[in-house]
């Protein structure tokens, strides 16, 4: 929303408005005495000014389409990069610890993972006591599986079949797990929403 305010520029003298108003004053002068040549001139750059800014910011919105896109992009990328290091450490942690050692490095090291990926991705995450007495992380995204012991699964990006909009860039990504199921993304949060 920050980018989208920045891209419509208002309230300002540069903005929507003040080219809009610009136009449909120099329409209203038109309708006035239309044979007049200054009248018809005025109103024919205001209307080529505001057809400019129009056409900018078309460009401005698809290009903050790509940069989201992009984003999106990196954020699953992130996601499946700590899927995968939790899932490790996990497996790591129940061998020292099965040995009779305590693997605390390690233990910090899975929770400051789990520390990022909370920032990327809202998860809830569980600590599971094993029959053994071994402790491992599990992590779900919207109650889906991410993280369950030494196993993960990973999110994939796929271009969406149909567009939301007309105008909106071809390319624009749905998110799925690797089984090919939809993440329900309506209550994301983090870098990715």
């Amino acid at each position: 929303l920050d980018q989208m305010e920045l891209i419509f520029n208002e309230p300002s003298d540069v903005g929507f408005t003040s080219y809009f108003d610009k136009m449909f004053e120099t329409l209203q002068s038109l309708s006035k005495d239309p044979s007049d040549e200054a009248n018809r001139a005025n109103f024919l750059a205001s209307s080529v000014s505001f057809t400019q800014y129009m056409t900018d910011l078309s460009k401005q919105l698809r290009e903050t389409q790509n940069d989201a896109n992009f984003g999106v992009r990196n954020s699953v990328n992130q996601i499946n990069s700590y899927a995968e290091q939790i899932s490790t450490l996990n497996q790591q942690i129940r061998n020292l610890e099965l040995n009779g050692n305590r693997a605390n490095d390690l233990r910090d090291q899975r929770m400051v993972l789990v520390d990022k990926l909370s920032k990327v991705v809202g998860m809830d995450y569980q600590v599971v006591t094993d029959r053994f007495g071994m402790e491992t992380v599990n992590i779900t995204i919207n109650g889906q599986q991410l993280v369950s012991g030494n196993a993960f699964n990973t999110l994939v990006l796929s271009s969406r079949e149909s567009l939301d909009n007309p105008e909106d860039n071809s390319d624009i990504y749905e998110i799925k797990w690797n089984s090919g199921k939809n993440l329900y993304t309506n209550n994301l949060t983090g870098e990715l929403k």
